[in-house]
């Protein structure tokens, strides 16, 4: 179960169009893959001796996801950023995404196992909510950004032992082509 905070289409979208036997569909999925390729190296560059070890790059296709533990990013048991929040992330999301104008962003926020399904899931959105309203806050249009309440949805790890939930604890945003820049001449 998760919760969708606001209503554009998945990044991974862009995907299904790609896989379309055309050859603007071809077209389309290198034109994703040399944009996310740019993107990736950027992001590195960015976060390069700031969260690292603890922030991780992965990269698909036809997205690229960028992992921070939450950790870095909220108050302890709160939705509440921290005040460094930008520092730890954050900020090299808003640079990105400044200069790469083609990109959207679905940030998804996974919780532990404690507590009830549903609490995790609303726990999980306000967490969402609040790293979309400081993107927008850094300048970033609303319609670049979506937030999905995943709660305990997709662990890591064993929710058996605090290591484990630690790193369950996770702010995933994935980056990817909004489906208008991609039909865009």
């Amino acid at each position: 179960m998760a919760l969708q905070i606001s209503g554009f289409a998945h990044p991974a979208a862009a995907q299904s169009a790609a896989r379309a036997a055309t050859p603007l569909a071809a077209a389309n999925a290198r034109a994703v893959r040399r944009e996310l390729s740019r993107a990736e190296a950027q992001l590195r560059v960015l976060v390069q001796g700031r969260a690292q070890p603890y922030t991780v790059i992965i990269r698909e296709p036809q997205r690229l996801i960028l992992r921070i533990p939450a950790a870095l990013l909220f108050v302890p048991d709160s939705a509440t950023l921290r005040e460094d929040a930008m520092d730890e992330g954050l900020g090299a999301v808003a640079k990105v995404m400044h200069q790469r104008r083609r990109l959207v962003a679905q940030i998804a926020v996974y919780t532990d196992d404690i507590g009830g399904a549903n609490t995790n899931v609303t726990f999980s959105a306000q967490r969402a909510a609040a790293i979309v309203t400081a993107l927008q806050a850094a300048k970033i249009a609303p319609d670049r950004l979506s937030a999905v309440g995943a709660g305990a949805a997709a662990s890591l790890a064993s929710n058996d032992a605090p290591e484990g939930r630690t790193q369950n604890r996770r702010v995933e945003i994935a980056f990817g082509l909004s489906l208008a820049a991609l039909s865009a001449p």
